[in-house]
């Protein structure tokens, strides 16, 4: 998920659960030290502290290739068919096909807080969350090359 994106999620879920933050704009929330940095990066390092290096970008990139199938949240039903595919699970029921078939893009369900492309709040995401912006765009090429597995 894009990072910016992800960051608006994460502010939307934390104004209903602190009353601090409920009151905030995003402008604020970004500008207040709440704002992760860099998440899914120290995530696939580990390293949930501190500054991050090339290396640990590097690192990220090289676990996401080795360990992960990757799911795109902007192509959802096709990442819920290739997990199915790749783990053989038995998707067997009308239902559940109907499940993955409809699986709508989460925002056209869930009202969605849009950051302005370019706009101030979008530069300080970008910023704090330089690394996660690369990580992001390396899981699209991978999606891409991945895609000769289901083919």
């Amino acid at each position: 998920r894009h990072p910016v994106d992800r960051a608006a999620s994460y502010y939307d879920l934390q104004r209903a659960d602190n009353p601090k933050i409920a009151t905030m704009s995003i402008e604020e929330y970004v500008t207040s030290g709440n704002l992760d940095n860099n998440w899914v990066t120290r995530f696939l390092v580990n390293k949930f502290g501190g500054g991050l290096t090339d290396d640990d970008l590097h690192l990220a990139m090289e676990t996401l290739r080795k360990k992960c199938l990757v799911g795109l949240y902007s192509h959802l039903a096709q990442s819920l068919l290739r997990f199915n595919s790749y783990f053989q699970w038995n998707l067997v029921s009308t239902a559940s096909h109907e499940c993955v078939d409809n699986s709508p893009n989460l925002d056209s369900v869930l009202e969605k807080l849009v950051v302005v492309k370019g706009s101030d709040t979008w530069n300080l995401i970008m910023q704090q969350n330089k690394f996660d912006m690369k990580v992001f765009e390396y899981s699209q090429q991978l999606w891409e090359s991945q895609k000769s597995l289901f083919d």
